[in-house]
């Protein structure tokens, strides 16, 4: 009677570790993938998960090997490898068809990490934003004032970021300060430094860059663009139409950003994503 129930207590107890380990191995698996993610945030998505995998498959064979080096019966190793086998089995579908099941309801956003200033003040380098990715372009809808993530040819290799100010049909021109909208002007009211992250911009364009910061308000969105403390923005521009499927995007440091003035307008296969976070005012 002693020798069945000391046999049952040692089951329970192989039991009990195959279903923590396992779980541990499951919640390393995501934490080191997290880890690595966040450490570096543009690796691709296909990256992350060949990592995630073999991390996984890692966890698994060193566990085993702990198993099999610190049990001495043959017996209860193949019980604790069946079950921690069969624990982790399920863990991973758990976690693939919860997954599976949830994602349709919540959208699909990943996290850039901003490489430069040119979306200053919004961003600054070293931020991370929440991304959405387009999958397809006609369905997704990018209204003025929406900040993108795209690449072109001039920057080859290089994801950017910019604000878009014009749509299909706007004819936008740039004059001293002032961005004009179908010969509308924007809203723009320049602020006291107290009202611009002013501690923050003096840390990141601590390069002799002296600004003035304002208030644009397009259409009904409110956010902060800075440009050099004399002087117009960044050279004029001439009335520009923006045709089917093109956009005219600028960036909110209007005087050290990459955007349209650069390199025209911006094809809507050329932007992969859509921001959905940042610092933009109500």
């Amino acid at each position: 009677m002693n020798k069945t129930r000391s046999n049952r207590g040692i089951s329970i107890t192989i039991a009990l570790a195959a279903l923590v380990l396992s779980l541990v191995t499951a919640v390393l698996s995501m934490f080191l993938k997290w880890l690595f993610y966040s450490l570096n945030p543009n690796h691709s998505v296909h990256f992350i998960s060949v990592v995630t995998i073999i991390s996984f498959f890692s966890a698994i064979i060193i566990v085993m090997g702990l198993a099999r080096f610190l049990t001495k019966i043959r017996r209860e190793y193949l019980l604790f490898a069946a079950l921690y086998l069969f624990f982790v089995s399920v863990y991973s579908v758990f976690f693939h068809f919860g997954f599976s099941i949830v994602h349709p309801l919540v959208p699909n956003y990943n996290q850039l990490k901003v490489l430069d200033n040119g979306m200053a003040p919004t961003f600054f380098i070293g931020d991370r934003v929440f991304i959405k990715p387009i999958k397809n372009h006609q369905e997704e809808t990018i209204t003025r004032a929406s900040i993108v993530v795209f690449r072109t040819e001039k920057y080859p290799g290089v994801r950017l970021v910019a604000r878009v100010i014009g749509i299909y049909g706007d004819t936008v021109e740039l004059h001293d300060r002032n961005v004009y909208i179908r010969k509308r002007k924007i809203l723009l009211q320049e602020l006291p430094d107290s009202q611009c992250r002013i501690e923050r911009l003096v840390q990141e364009l601590a390069d002799g860059f002296e600004f003035r910061c304002f208030k644009e308000t397009l259409d009904s969105s409110s956010y902060h663009v800075i440009g050099n403390k004399s002087g117009p923005f960044r050279f004029n521009v001439e009335p520009v139409v923006v045709t089917k499927d093109k956009y005219y995007v600028l960036s909110d440091n209007r005087d050290h950003g990459k955007d349209s003035r650069d390199f025209g307008l911006l094809s809507k296969e050329q932007i992969i994503s859509i921001v959905v976070s940042g610092e933009a005012l109500q």
